[in-house]
């Protein structure tokens, strides 16, 4: 995970395009022996690689944020950079210096311009769930009974050109996806943006939330839809 990490720096903090790759040992010996003309093999470039399309960040742009701490200290106005495909924080110095670091002292953290927070949750933060062990997961609502998280993810789709049978992509992409989690009191259940869903998480309070959704015609594959549920749910 740390090469990925340190390749993905290279091409998006450092603006670096990858053009050819660098070769050792054998390699290099019978590519300079070729153009020194001691040797009539034919080598030939595979050159349709055209890089990585997207980022590893929530956002791609700094934003100032507030930070609180594991031990409760609050941090105003740091550039932060949020990224969700090695967990990891970037943050700027004073003198503008662009600094990783482990979210593993962070509790949460606030956009303060797109105002997106984005929390620990202890529910999710135990061994058995490595993918998900120390992430932030952003806040999108938070009630007296229920909290609706949202997690960030990236994923690796890698170039497909070499074959006969292959995609023709020709470059490693970014593509984002997204968990959805409901918080009910001291449990937690991954959840997906639907009625059946959402009332079978609910189903304390079903019949009232069916007469709600058949009144208000609330689009629950949306996150304002299912928000507009939760807050009616506050209510009950």
């Amino acid at each position: 995970m740390r090469k990925i990490f340190v390749f993905f720096c290279l091409l998006f903090w450092g603006n670096a395009t990858v053009i050819l790759a660098q070769l050792s040992g054998q390699d290099a010996f019978i590519n300079a022996m070729n153009l020194a003309g001691q040797s009539n093999i034919v080598r030939t470039w595979d050159s349709r690689y055209q890089g990585v399309k997207g980022h590893p960040f929530v956002k791609n742009v700094w934003e100032n944020a507030q930070i609180i701490s594991i031990d409760g200290k609050t941090y105003q106005d740091v550039p932060l950079k949020y990224d969700v495909y090695s967990n990891l924080a970037i943050i700027k110095n004073s003198k503008g210096d662009s600094i990783i670091t482990e979210v593993t002292n962070i509790r949460e953290f606030t956009l303060k311009t797109s105002k997106m927070t984005f929390v620990k949750e202890p529910l999710l933060d135990n061994p058995d769930n490595i993918k998900n062990y120390g992430r932030l997961y952003e806040q999108l609502y938070k009630g007296s009974k229920v909290t609706l998280l949202k997690n960030h993810r990236k994923v690796l789709l890698q170039a497909d050109y070499q074959g006969g049978y292959s995609a023709n992509r020709r470059y490693d992409e970014l593509i984002e996806e997204y968990d959805y989690f409901l918080k009910k009191g001291n449990s937690i259940e991954k959840i997906k943006l639907n009625e059946k869903n959402l009332l079978k998480v609910l189903s304390d309070k079903e019949k009232e939330l069916k007469e709600f959704l058949k009144k208000e015609k609330l689009n629950l594959k949306t996150e304002v839809g299912v928000m507009k549920l939760l807050q009616f749910y506050e209510t009950l």
